[in-house]
């Protein structure tokens, strides 16, 4: 899913999920037969500048598209599999499970996806070495 590719907690993705869901039920009232309900989603994702960041600084620590597209992802379809790659994310400090994404980065230091996005929509450095991280 996309939006964890952006840091979005699965709670909350679930959430949207059930919200359009919810959405496109209530339009169709008027129709029962319809077994397809079209519903479009746009979100924009943000970087917030902080109080006393100037702009090249929160857009130094912006997350941009083009890095998280080059941010290989694994999607773990067993523990070994899993474990072989990290035995336990450095950020969160939880073991891979089944169905996991990690990513590695070019370092070779490997992260759930979600928590090394998140780590990189404040930090363009890897957390393990500091090493700055180039989508390039």
């Amino acid at each position: 899913c996309r939006l964890q590719a952006y840091g979005m907690p699965d709670s909350a993705i679930d959430s949207l999920v059930s919200g359009a869901i919810e959405f496109s039920k209530h339009c169709s009232v008027d129709d029962d037969d319809l077994l397809v309900i079209p519903v479009v989603v746009d979100l924009d994702v943000c970087t917030v500048q902080l109080k006393r960041e100037t702009i090249d600084e929160a857009y130094g620590r912006a997350i941009r598209s083009e890095c998280l597209m080059n941010l290989g992802k694994v999607r773990v379809e067993d523990v070994d599999l899993g474990l072989s790659l990290m035995e336990t994310c450095p950020i969160c400090l939880i073991d891979p499970t089944v169905g996991d994404q990690i990513s590695v980065l070019p370092f070779g230091h490997a992260f759930h996806n979600h928590c090394i996005v998140q780590w990189l929509i404040n930090s363009n450095s890897c957390p393990s070495c500091r090493l700055r991280f180039d989508s390039n």
